[in-house]
């Protein structure tokens, strides 16, 4: 999500608007829920109980006080990282929404838990009383979408009151505003209330610009056979055995005659300017989302559709998956699709579904969000040269955040404890993102700057050390994650440093707000 002075409110437990992010006709005022989270980690040495082949929750009983047969299995996988495990809470053969937990496991060791597992009061019926047909058709004006044919779901959702609602699970789209909901419907034999939702959508804002590079000005260049193809053996533009020529692949569609030129000069809209954004944005976002694994695991099926210049908007983009809109601040505007920074913001949300076991329902609280904006500003200055981000799309070197990246705490003041007055997510994201800063630069600065790292994962340098553990943090964090629980993950992720958290005050004892600079014994 890129946006420029935008604000909007939402906490842990309120009402919202269904219209507050996207302009949408109709304003349904809505519950959001996320129970409190528990996380431990455990470190490298302590032995702890876990799970076996069959993945049976021997935890259950002592850490969650629940029957270990109403918390199955529902998702996990493993990497050279360790082995990571969702089990999510069931009550009647009915899962729970926003009850789950997550276990990282190394050497058959847990080394950490976390939870958002509930006690209720009461829990309603789980036969409902009102069909899913009628349902759907009431959240479709409701929200004025329509129901995107994906499966329906009847799952329990837990309340701020301490009761369990049965709920019909939908998703409804809109493309003319923007949005994508999933709708968490109360099921009630009398009204069928609209009780809350998920939004999908993040918004924010092979001749072609290359990934260490800005935006336009810095020029563009054609690339000969540029795909990986020990990670894609089929190439870029294969889905499977199907070879494409045009801005179609395995990873993604690019829509809006391929052009090796661009004419600066002239508005985004001239053919020439659209080709080279169609093009560039194509060779940006051709990463993991893909169709096809190829047989090297994992979930597909998740290529990503990307409209450049997009005309439902204007000086924004958004990733649900993302179009990419024209920014009206220079004369003639600027095209986001040509500011590298910009798409590589928005793929990078295509990552936060790690979180949880790839729900996608992890990210909703307000410090959650900040976090997930955070991750997109500092995969950006990952990838590009320089800690300004969005400076050409608005014309200003400053750019679109209210400091740089650098290391400088005189230069860029956010803190841990900046986040005390903050409640919306891009500035949230800032503290996160400058933070990240401190660890890239640390890491960098023990162990060295690869060349090669952005084709050889083994590598030592701190700057491929560091989108390991930017990635496995992911997987090993709870559901709705905050400032202190993701920094326990990245800790976990790698034993070896700590120091950059505290230089930011998000020392091993900082809370609630709190800046402490300690850093762990033997650190």
């Amino acid at each position: 999500m890129w946006c420029k002075n935008k604000r909007f409110h939402m906490a842990v437990v309120s009402t919202r608007s269904s219209g507050d992010n996207h302009n949408a006709v109709h304003y349904v005022p809505l519950e959001t829920y996320h129970p409190p989270t528990t996380y431990e980690t455990y470190g490298q040495e302590i032995e702890h109980a876990a799970f076996d082949s069959a993945h049976n929750l021997d935890l259950a009983d002592k850490a969650l006080s629940v029957d270990v047969e109403s918390v199955p299995f529902r998702s996990g996988y493993t990497s050279e990282a360790g082995e990571f495990v969702y089990p999510e809470r069931y009550h009647e053969g009915i899962p729970f929404i926003n009850s789950v937990a997550n276990v990282a496991w190394k050497d058959d060791k847990v080394v950490s838990f976390g939870s958002s597992f509930v006690t209720p009061k009461n829990s309603a019926k789980s036969t409902p009383s009102i069909t899913v047909e009628i349902i759907i058709s009431t959240v479709e004006a409701a929200l004025d979408g329509k129901y995107n044919e994906h499966p329906t779901s009847l799952e329990y959702l837990a309340r701020d009151n301490g009761t369990v609602s049965l709920v019909h699970v939908t998703q409804v789209q809109n493309s003319e505003v923007n949005f994508w909901y999933e709708a968490y419907v109360y099921v009630d034999a009398h009204t069928g209330e609209l009780i809350s939702l998920t939004d999908f959508v993040a918004e924010a804002m092979d001749t072609v610009l290359l990934i260490t590079k800005r935006s336009i000005p810095e020029g563009i260049e054609t690339l000969t056979d540029p795909a990986d193809l020990m990670v894609s053996p089929y190439g870029r533009h294969a889905p499977s055995t199907t070879n494409y020529t045009t801005t179609s692949g395995n990873n993604v569609v690019a829509y809006k005659a391929s052009s090796t030129n661009c004419d600066t000069t002239q508005a985004p809209s001239t053919t020439i300017n659209v080709n080279v954004a169609r093009i560039n944005i194509f060779y940006v976002t051709t990463y993991n989302l893909q169709t096809d694994n190829s047989g090297k695991g994992g979930a597909e099926g998740d290529r990503v559709l990307m409209s450049v210049q997009d005309s439902s908007g204007t000086n924004n983009v958004n990733f649900a998956t993302p179009p990419e809109y024209i920014w009206t601040y220079t004369t003639p505007n600027h095209d986001g699709s040509l500011q590298n920074d910009i798409p590589i913001h928005e793929s990078t949300h295509g990552t936060n579904r790690m979180t949880g076991g790839g729900t996608g329902r992890c990210f909703q609280t307000t410090e959650a969000g900040g976090l997930g904006e955070g991750w997109s500003d500092a995969m950006s200055e990952l990838t590009i040269e320089g800690f300004v981000l969005g400076e050409y799309v608005v014309d200003d070197p400053a750019g679109l955040r209210t400091y740089p990246y650098p290391n400088s705490a005189a230069t860029n003041p956010w803190r841990y404890s900046s986040l005390k007055p903050l409640d919306e997510v891009h500035s949230i994201g800032e503290v996160w993102a400058n933070i990240l800063h401190q660890v890239y630069s640390a890491l960098v600065t023990e162990y060295g700057f690869d060349a090669d790292a952005r084709t050889n994962p083994a590598s030592t340098g701190g700057n491929t050390v560091y989108p390991h553990l930017f990635l496995d943090a992911l997987a090993i964090q709870p559901c709705s994650p905050t400032f202190v629980t993701i920094r326990a993950a990245w800790i976990l992720a790698d034993q070896n440093w700590y120091g950059a958290f505290a230089s930011c005050d998000l020392g091993i004892n900082a809370a609630s707000y709190t800046d402490d600079t300690t850093v762990p014994s033997g650190c």
